[in-house]
């Protein structure tokens, strides 16, 4: 466990670490800075491999959550690490607690219709369709 804040905790937990997959706390005020530190104390410490879990389309400047991330990943693209970014989307995202608030602002109804089943079937492991 480390305080992405505290440069120590950081050498610490990147202690004879080669790989990383980074993936910050959710609405980080300030995760370009703590980021980018991050990534730099991973080089510090020789890590080769640094995967971070961004987020789909981080060049969008209105959503500060998602332009946030696109300093880390420069970081990162301007470093000699080996790397990979995963931009995940809302696939599967539970709706279900914030579903009422989503109706009553309309802009989310026709993508999210209860009315109309995402799958053909239940999602199992095994399943492929």
């Amino acid at each position: 466990m480390g305080d992405l804040t505290d440069p120590a905790s950081r050498a610490a937990a990147l202690q004879s670490v080669g790989r990383v997959f980074y993936i910050a706390p959710v609405a980080l005020p300030d995760e370009a800075i703590l980021g980018k530190a991050f990534v730099d104390a991973a080089i510090a410490s020789g890590v080769r491999r640094f995967v971070f879990s961004s987020v789909i389309h981080p060049v969008l400047s209105g959503l500060s959550n998602h332009a946030l991330k696109a300093p880390v990943e420069d970081a990162v693209l301007n470093s000699e690490l080996e790397y990979t970014f995963l931009h995940p989307t809302v696939l599967f995202q539970n709706f279900a607690a914030a579903w009422d608030g989503l109706e009553e602002r309309g802009g989310q109804r026709a993508l999210l219709d209860r009315t109309r089943p995402v799958l053909s079937r239940q999602w199992q492991p095994r399943c492929r369709s």
